[in-house]
């Protein structure tokens, strides 16, 4: 959630203020933020999946965070970027980058950075064919957006609803899950747990 690689406690409110203080809130320094961060991510499940050897091009997020303004470099990791995406082809891997929360884990300046994160996959979506991402965005932050061509979003953009039901019954399956028998007991949801199961148990029979 968030980075698309759980990442967050690395990055975090400190080293995205120094990003924007660096970029000037420019998105094309942004969009090469992102870019830099999309390598370091690749490279490292790569590596953690063993799909192929392969040597790290930033050391770290602080190394990102050093160099990300540098254009030349920015044109090395273009360069690697269509390496490893030749590689995956030809080990017929697809990798697909999922970027959820970006409302919690993106407080200042939130619309420069997604900007940016948009920007950079709606850019290189046919470039690196291997390399696939889902962008999950609240409606009121995705009509925020400055992007450019905004239309051709809307050919790529799926709208998910929920009704009443649905969320009452995620946020129960997250409270059962987080709390003990005592807990949920002492909250007065055990016997409405028990009850449910019972239910499920006699729809399951009568099938």
């Amino acid at each position: 959630a968030g980075f698309s690689k759980n990442i967050s406690d690395e990055i975090g409110k400190d080293y995205l203020k120094i990003i924007l203080e660096k970029s000037k809130n420019r998105i094309d320094d942004i969009e090469r933020f992102w870019k830099f961060l999309t390598l370091f991510q690749l490279e490292k499940y790569i590596l953690d999946e063993a799909i192929f050897e392969n040597q790290l091009f930033f050391k770290d997020l602080i190394d990102i965070k050093n160099k990300f303004m540098n254009l030349e470099i920015g044109l090395e990791v273009d360069k690697k970027l269509k390496e490893l995406n030749i590689k995956l082809y030809e080990k017929e891997v697809f990798i697909t980058f999922v970027y959820d929360e970006l409302d919690v884990e993106l407080t200042e300046k939130r619309e420069n950075f997604i900007d940016g994160l948009v920007e950079f996959w709606k850019g290189n979506r046919n470039k690196y064919l291997q390399l696939k991402s889902k962008i999950l965005l609240r409606t009121d932050i995705f009509k925020q957006l400055k992007i450019e061509n905004k239309t051709h979003l809307e050919f790529n953009k799926y709208e998910l609803q929920w009704t009443k039901d649905e969320i009452l019954s995620l946020i129960l399956k997250i409270i059962t899950t987080a709390l003990t028998e005592s807990e949920l007991k002492t909250i007065g949801l055990l016997d409405v747990i028990n009850k449910n199961h019972e239910i499920i148990k006699d729809q399951e029979l009568i099938k």
